[in-house]
């Protein structure tokens, strides 16, 4: 059999696009191997068969969660709702900056202040995103704030949904999906599918509408990306968005509860199925679609603009 030699990195960095998380991620052959000199590569006479079987291994291999992690998740999002819901009786935590300076104190130590750059542009991005969408669905009467300073909204909402997003991240760590180069027919499906999802919010106010239309785009989108099985494109990692939806329902469940029972915003009636229940039925398809193209389009975006702003200026060796 023939034998040669290649460079394989074992580092961290590489591997996982969260080194300071432990968790492993199902990572490409050409993440893996690498043609460039770094410390900390092996240098292995293996043949083929080896190399094949050892990505293949390291590829497929997904390790359950750890304890640790899942009380990180558990105590990040209570430590949230509590401070949102005003749980915990802190010196004036009734004032929305204050609020605010509690909210960050938590997410910084839950995060062990370890935020880089990209994550945190990314998530000031996804901050402002929201604070229009917000506006717009606040105009529209679907919900209301009981507390407003800017835009009709609490200064702590301006930040809530990067912590969304970076909670899933964190929480979920995959990102495969941003290591193969998609398709222009998925591209097209996307960005179809978020432009209607949005417009699905801005456009109407009636409950049953908002809850099937919102549910029924997401659902066209994701059979229309299953159909495309070919290994090479975004969607090589079928039904990995849905662990986003899961994660995304539940964390919405646990914000909106949280939130209308402690009076923080409330929803008029006609958007209420029955009293005992003070949520919308739409918030399942708001939620879990917002999961839905997080993992499908805002992490591969973002990855495509780490990987091209960290491209080597010169070219590595033959």
């Amino acid at each position: 059999m023939v034998s040669f030699k290649c460079h394989i990195a074992y580092s961290t960095v590489l591997t996982s696009p969260f080194p300071h998380e432990k968790q492993a991620f199902p990572v490409p052959s050409s993440v893996l191997v690498k043609w460039i000199p770094t410390a900390d590569m092996l240098l292995l006479n293996c043949t083929k068969l080896e190399i094949k079987e050892m990505l293949e291994q390291a590829t497929s291999s997904i390790l359950a969660p750890s304890w640790k992690l899942f009380i990180s998740i558990l105590l990040r999002l209570v430590m949230t709702c509590f401070i949102i819901g005003e749980f915990v009786p802190l010196p004036i935590s009734n004032n929305n900056y204050i609020k605010t300076l509690y909210l960050f104190i938590a997410w910084g130590v839950s995060f062990q202040f370890d935020i880089r750059v990209y994550e945190l542009c990314f998530c000031m991005c996804v901050n402002v995103l929201f604070i229009a969408l917000n506006y717009n669905a606040l105009s529209k009467g679907i919900f209301q704030f009981t507390s407003q300073d800017f835009l009709l909204q609490p200064v702590w909402e301006f930040f809530m949904w990067g912590f969304y997003v970076l909670h899933a991240m964190r929480s979920l760590g995959d990102c495969s999906c941003s290591s193969v180069r998609p398709k222009k027919r998925e591209i097209l499906i996307i960005g179809v599918s978020l432009l209607a999802f949005s417009s699905v919010f801005g456009i109407f106010d009636n409950m049953w509408v908002l809850s099937s239309m919102s549910c029924l785009v997401v659902f066209i989108c994701k059979c229309l990306l299953s159909m495309d099985d070919d290994n090479n494109t975004v969607s090589s990692s079928p039904h990995k968005d849905v662990k986003f939806v899961v994660f995304f329902m539940v964390m919405g469940l646990c914000i909106e509860w949280t939130g209308v029972s402690r009076g923080q915003w409330k929803y008029p009636q006609n958007q209420l199925i029955w009293e005992n229940f003070p949520i919308p039925l739409w918030f399942v398809g708001m939620w879990g679609g917002i999961g839905f193209f997080l993992y499908r389009a805002a992490l591969p975006l973002m990855w495509w603009v780490v990987r091209l702003l960290q491209k080597p200026k010169n070219k590595p060796p033959q």
